[in-house]
This record gives structure tokens, C-alpha cells and sequence, in this order.
């Protein structure tokens, strides 16, 4: 009775039986260890239409007392947000009571993993701290790696990359954010202002880059910065993982002073 709703409870294990594994309207992850239960995830399909594409919602997470603090919980979001992406889904979702400070500090403890969504990839050691970003030595490169950053809460959302750097004049971008600050024009004042850094302050003279095609918010973000979609890619490998994506390019002829 943590949440102190025992009361309003109707479900008893004969309608659970019925619509999760009869009906299969709902699935469960259930995390094991030496073959006994210890906790579960049971979850179900929604839709966005606005992503025109499923969702998965997360209706209830439990790990059991005596196996909390030792990353069960962790480990069962970690392989719900895999599935995710396996799926193809845009997001993966749930709500926790505003009272529930144990819950709450346990999701913020989590890294932010929706950035590599379309990466085929986890995050690194310094991704998982961003911090860390801010206490690296200086040293000559090829390549630009800067944290994304709001002043106001001091506080890091993301990442941008400039690299594979050609012979001083071509080189990529890449844009990372956090799903908490998605929509609030970080990304596009981001892209915008390396944008205008490298062609202002280098010597290059075109910027590109590749987005899965199910990527419609970075797409947005490009065109808003006046990058071009130049072209499509069918089950081409884009990072670690196969899958259609556009290729966007702008020039420094292209922005405008």
C-alpha cells in the first residue's frame, strides 16, 4: 500500500491472467536472479500522433525491499528502453506521484539514454557525466567536442560535435539533447551558433550530416538553420546502426550575415 490506493484496487489475479497473458493487451519484464523473481516492469503500446509512431508506456516498475539499491531497477529500464528502440518506438514514457521522492531521485539518477535513440549506441563514460566535458585538459585537435548548457540552473542537456574534419574545409555535426529540454529551441540555437562559429572563425566552407529519417524533430532543427536535405540513404549505416537516413549539408554561402 505504498502509494495508499489499496483501496480503490478491483484487480485480483484471475483479470490479470486475463489481460496480460489471455488477451495480451499488456506485457511484463520480469528481472531474475538465481531463477527467482525480484522485481518486474509491466508495460503496454501507446501511440503519438504527433510521431506517428507507438510509444511505450510504462505502467508499473517494482523491485522487491530487500533487493533495492543494487541496480535491478536500472537494469530492467535500461532493457524497457532497448526494446524501445528495437521496436521502432518514438518514446518511452511513464509518471510518478509528485510525493514519491525515493522513485523521483531514483529516475533523475539515471542517465538520460533517449539522446541515442537513433545512434545504435549507449553512452560512454564521459556521456554518462557531462560534467566532464568542462574538466578536460586543453590539447590541439581535429575535431570540436562542446556541452550544451543552460546558464540560468547551471546545468548540462546535451552535446555538439563538429568532426571529420577534410582537409580544412568539409566537415560534420552532430547535436545531442536531453528529452527534458526537447521543444524549447536549445537545439536550434545550438546548431545555429556552431554553424555560424565554423564558417565565421575557420577556414571551412561546408558542414554536413546524416539523420535517421524517423528523426523528424532534428530534421526540423536543420531546415530551421538552413541546412538542405541533399539526399537519401536506404539501409545504409549511419553510427552503429542500419537504417534509412537523409543527408543535410549547408554552405557558408548559404547563411545569412
Amino acid at each position: 500500500d505504498y502509494e495508499h490506493m489499496l483501496d480503490e484496487v478491483v484487480a485480483d489475479e484471475k483479470l490479470l491472467e486475463e489481460w496480460i497473458f489471455d488477451k495480451q493487451k499488456a506485457e511484463v519484464l520480469f528481472a531474475m536472479v538465481d531463477d527467482k523473481e525480484v522485481g518486474f516492469a509491466l508495460f503496454f503500446h501507446n501511440f503519438a500522433t504527433f510521431l506517428g509512431r507507438a510509444g511505450i508506456y510504462l505502467e508499473d516498475l517494482y523491485v522487491k525491499p530487500e533487493y533495492r539499491g543494487k541496480g535491478y531497477g536500472k537494469a530492467i529500464l535500461d532493457k524497457l528502453a532497448s526494446i524501445a528502440v528495437e521496436r521502432g518506438c518514438g518514446r518511452l514514457e511513464w509518471w510518478c506521484l509528485d510525493w514519491n521522492k525515493p522513485s523521483i531521485d531514483f529516475y533523475l539518477s539515471m542517465p538520460d539514454k533517449s539522446i541515442y535513440t537513433y545512434w545504435g549506441k549507449g553512452p560512454s563514460k564521459t556521456e554518462l557525466n557531462p560534467e566532464l566535458l568542462f574538466e578536460k585538459e586543453e590539447r590541439p585537435t581535429k575535431s570540436f567536442h562542446l556541452g550544451i548548457s543552460i546558464k540560468e540552473i547551471d546545468k548540462v542537456v546535451g552535446d555538439l560535435w563538429i568532426y571529420l574534419i577534410e582537409k580544412d574545409r568539409m566537415a560534420s555535426v552532430a547535436v545531442r539533447l536531453s528529452k527534458s529540454v526537447h521543444g524549447c529551441g536549445y537545439g536550434t540555437e545550438a546548431l545555429n551558433a556552431i554553424t555560424r562559429f565554423c564558417f565565421e572563425h575557420t577556414e571551412l566552407q561546408r558542414i554536413w550530416t546524416e539523420v535517421d529519417v524517423r528523426n523528424i524533430a532534428s530534421c526540423r532543427i536543420l531546415e530551421k538553420c538552413g541546412y538542405t536535405k541533399e539526399g537519401h540513404i536506404r539501409q545504409g549505416k549511419m553510427i552503429n546502426t542500419w537504417c534509412d537516413y537523409y543527408i543535410y549539408g549547408i554552405l557558408s554561402s548559404d547563411m545569412e550575415y
